[in-house]
């Protein structure tokens, strides 16, 4: 009988499971601005599924995973197109809760639809695999006790590009910081400005912008004021394309730029014109374990385009939370809470595990570089990788911030 182990604990949120198919979640944008790395996230979460149930890819060199289901259930997919709008998330995600009985969820782009998934997850008992958003909220602030984040934290981000940058632009450089003027753009400002001034730069000043704004005049007329030698801008998608494109028409073709967080939704639309715009990523075919590549091959086969760090993310989410279940032995989720506030695994991103003070994952980060339209048209991604940081080198701890400001909620019945 599925799932016979855990037949005699107390039932918590939709544990136990009824039947012989337990459900799991992706409540991500498959339409908006950010639906390129949406999309990318839906396809590395059908692919999981998958080769949870029938074998194939990563399951096969996982010891903890059959490939025959988690716990001999079936493992049930159920999608949610959050539009990149937390109320629209909130609603899908409630739903997925409520009518499929989902155990388990993941996905998602926009931090605001994170941190708004997290009271959701706690007052359901659903575990919540949190990828790709970068603010520090959370796994600082907005902590919550069924949120795991396996994805790089905008610290993470900054703890990487210190100790690349000094070595790609040179020592004393002066920097200017442009930023989207909400909490993924102040958690990069606030962690870039403090981990670069340890690296001995100087930031001459900053300029915020609206999220959704497009028009950088003022914020490029600050720019100029400074003549900074590097310019960290933190943006995305459509903002990220048109302020790179006004950055050179104003003659700032050979400024540095730094973008901390790269992906698929702000390098299609940029294009040719992020070549050599540095940041990092969670996640680089090229990079990684040996696994890499058989990822990458089982993608490929499957989707017929090569995968980013959206698909892995949603991948690797899915097959490290079914291998804490089966080390676990139930689904009950207080108790896979509590598996993987200490659980490791090393799969196709490198070495990486939870810690319980905050559940952010210590993780390797990514350096990488915007590369030109036939380096795209060879290699099938719009990104180059630099430097691979390990995670002894990116971790920060859990005195210092943002990890310092989360007050863990208790799990409660």
């Amino acid at each position: 009988m599925a799932g016979c182990a855990g037949d005699q604990e107390q039932p918590l949120g939709n544990y136990p499971i009824d039947g012989d198919t337990v459900g799991y979640g992706f409540n991500g944008p498959l339409s908006g601005i950010l639906a390129a790395d949406g999309e990318q996230q839906r396809d590395g979460f059908e692919l999981a599924i998958d080769h949870l149930n029938n074998g194939g890819g990563l399951v096969d060199h996982i010891d903890d995973l059959s490939g025959d289901g988690v716990l001999d259930y079936e493992v049930e997919g159920y999608t949610g197109d959050t539009e990149g709008d937390e109320n629209v998330a909130t609603d899908t995600l409630e739903r997925m809760i409520d009518r499929d009985e989902i155990m388990f969820f993941t996905g998602g782009i926009s931090s605001s639809v994170e941190v708004a998934s997290i009271p959701i997850a706690a007052d359901n008992h659903v575990v919540h695999g949190a990828v790709f958003s970068h603010t520090g909220e959370i796994t600082g602030t907005d902590c919550g006790p069924y949120t795991f984040r396996s994805a790089m934290s905008a610290r993470t981000s900054a703890e990487a590009l210190a100790e690349v940058l000094p070595e790609l632009f040179g020592e004393d450089q002066e920097f200017f910081q442009i930023y989207l003027d909400y909490a993924y753009g102040q958690s990069n400002r606030d962690h870039m400005q403090a981990l670069m001034e340890d690296e001995g730069w100087t930031q001459v000043g900053t300029s915020a912008i609206a999220y959704g704004e497009t028009d950088h005049e003022t914020q490029i007329n600050d720019l100029a004021s400074e003549e900074p030698d590097v310019l960290v801008f933190t943006s995305m998608g459509d903002a990220m394309a048109s302020g790179l494109s006004q950055l050179a028409d104003r003659g700032f073709e050979d400024l540095d730029v730094v973008v901390p967080l790269l992906s698929a939704f702000s390098m299609e639309p940029a294009g040719e014109a992020a070549e050599g715009v540095v940041g990092t990523a969670n996640w680089h075919p090229s990079g990684g374990t040996d696994w890499s590549d058989d990822f990458t091959e089982a993608f490929e086969d499957e989707y017929g385009y090569t995968p980013g760090q959206a698909a892995m993310e949603v991948y690797d989410a899915c097959l490290h939370y079914s291998a804490a279940v089966e080390e676990n032995g139930s689904f009950h989720p207080e108790e896979v809470a509590e598996t993987l506030e200490t659980f490791e695994w090393e799969y196709a991103m490198g070495e990486m595990g939870y810690r319980e003070c905050d559940h952010q994952a210590t993780r390797p980060a990514y350096v990488v570089e915007g590369v030109d339209e036939e380096t795209y048209e060879d290699t099938g991604i719009w990104l180059d990788l630099v430097e691979e940081i390990p995670g002894s080198e990116t971790e920060y701890s859990c005195d210092e911030e943002p990890a310092s400001n989360c007050e863990m909620p208790a799990r409660e019945d």
